[in-house]
């Protein structure tokens, strides 16, 4: 009878060492084969009134697609899980507002951080879209510039993609994700562009800016005045275009 309880409790330990062994090396296993992640978190504001957007977006494309957060009432908001050793470029949105883009970096070196600890803190100002732009396109094709002779139906495009930072933007601030355009019109050659990123400080957008496209053909005029300062609520009157 002894014999057989030595027998049962050496087959006990046996298994509960076999179980142990397999749970550590498991353990082990899924250790090695975790990769250093980060996370990108902030603040998304109002940048006339520095009030929190509450619903705000922060997109950013991870793996073929993309992962979003949404802003809480204090306008915080988390994109985390993200693979180290990267250079995101996020995207934020919200109703009303233009929407920029930042290059953010996770650019390091995986190896100094264990998994979930590397956090670049990223906050964000949104400009409303209360500005306009006004002016009017002339004839260079066909009359002379010199002639002051107004052209209709030219298409207006302004590119916002890729400003860089500019005003109170930070130096990672690639540009808004926007490309508003308008058409002159056919009598007098009068455009408007609107719901453009506005402040009541004014934002300076860095010429050349505007580009006037003749419709039926390939030659443009492109503004190289400098500058555009563009105001909430108020319209910025462009020296005039003429296209050749």
């Amino acid at each position: 009878m002894r014999g057989k309880l030595f027998y049962l409790s050496s087959a006990v330990l046996l298994l509960t060492v076999l179980a142990m062994g397999c749970g550590q090396q498991a353990a082990k296993v899924a250790q090695n084969n975790s990769s250093p992640v980060g996370s990108i978190s902030g603040q998304i504001y109002d940048q006339d009134y520095n009030t929190p957007i509450a619903g705000a977006r922060a997109y950013v494309l991870v793996n073929g697609g993309y992962q979003i957060a949404t802003a809480n009432a204090q306008g915080a908001y988390t994109l985390g899980n993200l693979p180290l050793g990267a250079a995101y470029m996020v995207t934020y949105t919200a109703n009303n507002y233009a929407t920029p883009i930042y290059n953010v970096n996770l650019n390091v070196n995986a190896s100094q951080f264990p998994q979930g600890n590397a956090v670049i803190q990223q906050n964000v100002g949104m400009f409303q879209l209360a500005a306009s732009i006004s002016g009017t396109v002339y004839d260079g094709i066909n009359v002379g510039c010199g002639t002051n002779t107004p052209i209709g139906k030219v298409q207006i495009v302004l590119d916002l993609r890729n400003i860089g930072p500019t005003g109170p933007l930070p130096a990672n601030f690639v540009g808004f994700d926007m490309i508003p355009t308008a058409t002159t019109a056919a009598s007098n050659g009068t455009y408007i562009l609107s719901n453009l990123p506005g402040s009541i400080f004014g934002l300076n957008i860095p010429g050349p800016g505007v580009y006037a496209y003749y419709i039926s053909s390939s030659t443009y005029y492109t503004d190289n005045s400098g500058s555009l300062n563009l105001y909430s609520g108020a319209t910025t009157i462009m020296p005039s275009l003429c296209v050749r």
